[in-house]
């Protein structure tokens, strides 16, 4: 197999930030790390695990790290090159997106305006073994990515910029009121693992 398929990349990528198997995404939850202190677990529904697989591959497309940068960075990459089409990523994106307004804002801007001028691979209807057969080099080629471009900052790429910071609120308003929800399933899930142990 091609060192440099998707698929032997991605295996060295789940290993270096020790992600487990295929990333996690055949598991029922996923865990939220936050800097290693605080664990948090998710329902991983079909539309998240359709997404995170695409997800990944823009890391090894991108060079974006699997650190707490780095995810800030991919979010707002992935919403500026657009992934309203695949809501579970827009969904999970906008925290990031926001986030790294916030606390990093020269590398977020510069992502999301990088992610203006590219392509993503939500974009391609693409079965998930054509995507894994492909080189990175190739994907990166299709979503004409180059990490040494200067990103175009003009006008248009604000007005997107404010656009999505608006719906991206709009969605953490929700995910505010259906936090109840998530913090039961948090504690059903972590409970469950303890009787594991």
């Amino acid at each position: 197999m091609n060192d440099n398929s998707v698929s032997v990349q991605l295996e060295k990528f789940y290993q270096e930030y020790n992600l487990g198997e295929e990333g996690g995404n055949k598991l029922s939850f996923v865990t939220i790390e936050l800097g290693g202190l605080f664990h948090f677990y998710i329902p991983n529904w079909d539309a998240r695990r359709k997404a995170v697989l695409r997800h990944d591959i823009h890391h090894l497309i991108t060079g974006f790290e699997s650190k707490i940068l780095g995810e800030l960075e991919i979010s707002s990459w992935e919403i500026g090159s657009g992934c309203l089409n695949y809501f579970a990523a827009y969904l999970i994106n906008s925290s990031g997106f926001l986030l790294g307004l916030l606390i990093y804002p020269k590398a977020s801007f510069r992502a999301f305006a990088l992610g203006c001028d590219s392509k993503n691979l939500y974009q391609l209807h693409i079965s998930d073994q054509d995507l894994l057969r492909e080189s990175i080099d190739h994907w990166r080629s299709v979503c004409e990515f180059d990490s040494k471009k200067i990103p175009k900052t003009g006008v248009k790429v604000l007005s997107k910029l404010t656009s999505h910071i608006a719906l991206a609120i709009i969605i953490q308003f929700i995910i505010i009121v259906l936090s109840p929800f998530l913090i039961a399933f948090h504690f059903v899930q972590y409970s469950k693992l303890k009787k594991r142990k």
